[in-house]
């Protein structure tokens, strides 16, 4: 085996070998200092033990349970979470709806055709 050979497949192995993130062990009381420090009505994922996830709006949160509103289009009955079944709880950034974007989209796309026309009707006009 040649020193090229050896080297090629160290590196292969190096690649090869992806690191595994440790999973974090939260304690319940972690779980509700974290739900306490956020402002009222946050939006908040919700990841349970037994794999279920909910999103939705902060309303409550006491020494054992955290209440969520979940965020659907039509109002259901808010959730009470048990704190001890809580595997991770994050909030979520607002961000722009999609009606929002593309409403972005179409006027920047518009503004690039009035500016191109503008410069093309002065054009015109030497």
């Amino acid at each position: 085996m040649t020193l090229r050979s050896l080297l090629a497949c160290v590196l292969i192995l190096l690649m090869a070998a992806v690191p595994v993130p440790a999973s974090a062990q939260t304690s319940p009381s972690n779980w509700h200092a974290v739900a306490a420090g956020l402002p009222p009505q946050a939006l908040v994922t919700v990841q349970l033990v037994d794999g279920t996830r909910v999103q939705g709006y902060l309303t409550d949160v006491t020494d054992s349970t955290i209440v969520v509103q979940p965020r659907t289009r039509l109002r259901v009955a808010p959730r009470t979470l048990d704190i001890s079944s809580i595997r991770s709880l994050a909030p979520v950034k607002a961000g722009t709806s999609p009606g929002g974007k593309v409403v972005k989209v179409i006027g920047g796309v518009g503004m690039t055709f009035a500016a191109i026309g503008f410069v093309m009707l002065m054009r015109w006009r030497d």
